[in-house]
């Protein structure tokens, strides 16, 4: 007999009962299995007698795990006919084990949350995306953010000259520099030649427009405050003395503008080709801005449509998910974590605390859209996730030899994932 309770946030409290007379039918696999991880003397392990075994564990033991095996095969047939969707670990509860009566137990599951999608949700879909967003980028700027490209490109490969002048904005310079507060030098605060490009603006505000002018040997003298937000919170607002001697002056000579600049880049023939790549490429990022905007909008309005309660495991997870991708990108950027979260002020969990709401919205989305998957029937094809796992594999180097390195199980759910979320959203971007 099996009893269903409903609980909050998509879990379930099932009561099972199983009769004696199929709870009695484990004893005797029971007694084997206990029998082969004891010792008696006199006997072979494994070989010991049932009432050898009784005699030495005694009945309670028996029962125990006679109760068990009982359980686990039940559990399997439960969750076969009720056709449960668990997700994380079971608690399971015996509420009566006496021999010659029934047992029965308890288990309190979480399962994959129910939604319930209003009728409408479609229409609602189609009226917001009457409304969506398009790209409204000119061809003039578009043609300015090329040029600021190209000038990026060509700051990135200039040749460093060195020049026997005073030092201007623009020039790559090595100086000597220490600084004292109220005559004590800080600590940290002394360098050797230290490279900088006067007019990038990496030193405090003041610094550089002071170094401007020195010829090489050349030194100065003088005073500047910390802006009131840096993050050095004992210098932040304070004055300082800084003692500078030029080193090295080196004019940066950019290359010229020409076909041969778009060839040393790599993949080029031409100026043209490179111009309207990049021109290319920034329609192609704006696009995909207005295109990201308005899907935010599609599933803020699917989310209004939907009612369903997440377990909070999937949040927890999610968050925990969001953090590890989050402390990637920082450690990508060549700042440990640790050294992030000093200078947020914030503990590990106090951020994993703020990923909740994110998280949370996250997760309702998922879930709402694998509903919408179901109800539209959007399966992909074997063919099609194989295509998808080999076009994954070929990023990665020669096919065959990555499978050997990949969990292929794995791959083929992730890219059936990926091939419905496209679906979906071709779906919705059509309503």
């Amino acid at each position: 007999m099996i009893d269903i309770k409903k609980l909050p946030k998509s879990q379930k409290e099932i009561t099972v009962t199983i009769a004696y007379s199929e709870w009695e039918k484990y004893k005797d696999p029971a007694t084997i299995k206990i029998a082969k991880n004891i010792k008696v003397e006199g006997f072979r392990q494994g070989k010991v007698p049932k009432e050898v075994v009784e005699n030495n564990v005694g009945k309670e033991s028996i029962l125990i795990e006679s109760a068990e095996m009982a359980m686990r095969k039940s559990w399997e047939e439960v969750l076969k006919k009720e056709s449960l969707e668990v997700i994380g670990n079971p608690q399971a509860e015996i509420l009566t084990m006496n021999e010659g009566e029934d047992l029965i137990y308890k288990m309190t599951i979480t399962v994959m949350p129910e939604v319930n999608l209003s009728k409408k949700w479609k229409d609602v879909v189609s009226k917001k995306n009457a409304k969506k967003e398009v790209l409204t980028i000119t061809e003039q700027e578009v043609e300015e953010e090329m040029k600021k490209e190209i000038e990026r490109l060509r700051q990135s490969r200039a040749k460093l000259v060195t020049v026997n002048r005073e030092a201007r904005k623009g020039d790559s310079v090595q100086v000597d520099f220490q600084v004292t507060m109220g005559g004590v030098p800080l600590e940290g605060g002394t360098a050797k030649k230290h490279t900088l490009i006067l007019g990038s603006g990496t030193f405090i505000p003041g610094f550089e427009e002071a170094v401007v002018g020195l010829g090489v040997g050349e030194n100065t003298v003088f005073e500047l405050t910390f802006p009131q937000e840096y993050h050095s919170k004992n210098l932040a607002g304070k004055k300082a003395s800084f003692d500078v001697t030029m080193q090295l002056v080196q004019e940066r000579e950019l290359p010229e503008l020409d076909d041969a600049f778009a060839v040393s880049l790599g993949k080029f023939e031409t100026l043209e080709a490179l111009k309207k790549s990049i021109s290319d490429g920034i329609r192609k990022e704006q696009e995909e801005k207005v295109k990201e905007k308005n899907r935010v909008q599609i599933i803020d309005t699917i989310l209004e449509q939907a009612e369903t309660e997440i377990p909070d495991m999937l949040i927890e997870e999610e968050m925990e998910n969001m953090l590890h991708d989050f402390e990637h990108r920082i450690s990508s950027m060549g700042m440990p974590f640790e050294d992030y979260l000093v200078q947020v002020k914030k503990t590990r969990e106090e951020l994993r605390e703020s990923f909740k709401i994110a998280g949370e919205k996250r997760v309702r989305a998922n879930v709402i859209f694998s509903e919408i998957g179901k109800q539209e029937k959007i399966d992909p094809s074997s063919e099609d996730v194989q295509q998808r796992m080999n076009e994954i594999l070929s990023r990665y180097g020669e096919v065959k030899e990555i499978e050997k390195k990949i969990d292929m199980q794995r791959l083929f759910i992730a890219s059936k994932g990926e091939l419905i979320q496209e679906r979906i959203w071709e779906l919705l971007e059509k309503l």
